[in-house]
């Protein structure tokens, strides 16, 4: 339902153009009827009417100048000038002011009906524009992290942002700023497990990152970037946290942690160079560091074989092994495969009957409880695997000791 005031210093024509609405329509509420228009804009303060109708000439205050006190304090009341006076120029002054039309009396009920109506449209659009406007700030607020990080991203990649930066509240970064590229050297299963500990990076750099101020911090291709402003007592600070927060997370994770400074920004537009810097520091060093990347490897299997020959008896698995050496199940099993030429399993098993060939050496030694003491607890699977790695029974294995295992 619409509100509408009437504004007629004729007291018979106002009230015959207030009954006219209200038979013709229930759309439309006549909510005062005022014989000026300073006596109009005086009782409308607390609750202003969806459209006024009003005459043009009137004693005190006139429509024209009403009209132009509503536009001015008021813009969403709609105006209708209703006049007796067939004048152009009262016409083109009320179109200037923003008036929604201009009706001549006398009027037809039906001209003015659907004057109304066609007013009350321009109202009803007005509403769902204001609505939608509204859904779409929120949306913006909401959403405002999410849309910076992709404007980011796309100056990295494009030098152009879908977004206009201005709008983005990004004016910690138009002055000098740095980026940098941190890498976790995720060796993982599946992708969910990497989703798992990339989320995890991600909350502690988050946390050990707030010294930082007006930072930007996001993952992109399965790294992080961060980019903060800086001056020259922030520059060293600001690399000095980072360190100390991949040293945190490479203790935690059990991978190691590299971050590369991009090239030097005087602002944000200057993201794509800083950044291809950057990401050709990181390829540099993986090249550079092939050698040391073996060494670490071969560290590893170290560590990983030392705790199968302290353990084996145990139940353990490739997980328990992996978790031990600090690597992930994935990289564990490519290095038994690449290095030894045999997956976990067979390594283990091996590493077990070789065990059980010196026990059966002893002649009190008996073949359930050696079976038992290298981590079988099922005689029968015990004696099926060591018959296919010796080639004999634990039984016939004892019979011929100068016989060794073929492992």
């Amino acid at each position: 339902m619409y509100g509408v005031a009437v504004v007629e210093d004729q007291v018979f024509i106002a009230n015959t153009i207030a009954d006219m609405i209200r038979k013709e329509s229930k759309e439309f509420e006549i909510c005062g009827i005022y014989h000026d228009g300073k006596e109009f804009l005086d009782n409308i303060k607390g609750s202003p009417p969806d459209i006024v109708i009003t005459d043009i000439k009137m004693p005190q205050m006139d429509g024209l100048e009403l009209s132009e006190n509503l536009v001015s304090h008021y813009p969403d009341i709609k105006i209708i000038i209703l006049s007796g006076y067939e004048d152009f120029q009262y016409a083109r002054e009320a179109i200037r002011l923003g008036v929604c039309n201009y009706l001549l009396k006398p009027c037809s009920v039906q001209e003015l009906m659907e004057t109304l109506e066609k007013v009350a449209e321009k109202i009803s659009q007005q509403k769902k524009r204001e609505v939608m406007l509204h859904e779409y700030e929120e949306f913006f607020i909401d959403n405002l992290p999410t849309l910076r990080q992709q404007a980011l991203i796309s100056l990295m990649f494009t030098q152009d942002s879908a977004v206009p930066v201005q709008k983005l509240h990004l004016e910690h970064l138009e002055g000098p700023c740095q980026l940098f590229l941190i890498i976790p050297q995720l060796d993982c299963r599946d992708s969910a497990e990497e989703e798992l500990l990339l989320f995890c990076c991600m909350n502690i750099l988050e946390e050990l990152l707030e010294p930082i101020i007006h930072k930007e911090l996001f993952i992109c291709n399965h790294q992080f970037v961060l980019i903060a402003p800086v001056d020259k007592a922030l520059s060293g600070k600001n690399k000095i946290c980072l360190q100390k927060a991949c040293a945190t997370i490479e203790k935690i994770i059990h991978h190691k942690v590299l971050f590369y400074e991009g090239k030097k920004m005087t602002g944000i537009s200057q993201c794509r160079e800083s950044y291809q810097s950057a990401l050709e520091q990181s390829r540099q060093t993986a090249f550079l560091d092939s050698s040391e990347v073996r060494e670490d490897s071969d560290s590893i299997l170290d560590k990983a074989i030392q705790y199968i020959r302290d353990n084996y008896a145990r139940d353990i698995s490739l997980q328990d092994v992996a978790d031990a050496a600090y690597v992930s199940y994935n990289y564990l099993s490519t290095l038994f495969t690449q290095n030894l030429g045999v997956n976990f399993s067979v390594y283990l098993s091996k590493t077990r009957i070789e065990k059980a060939c010196t026990l059966l050496r002893r002649p009190d030694s008996k073949v359930a409880e050696v079976a038992e003491t290298v981590g079988y607890s099922n005689y029968r699977y015990f004696n099926h695997v060591f018959k296919k790695l010796t080639g004999y029974t634990p039984s016939e294995y004892r019979r011929n000791q100068d016989r060794r295992p073929a492992l």
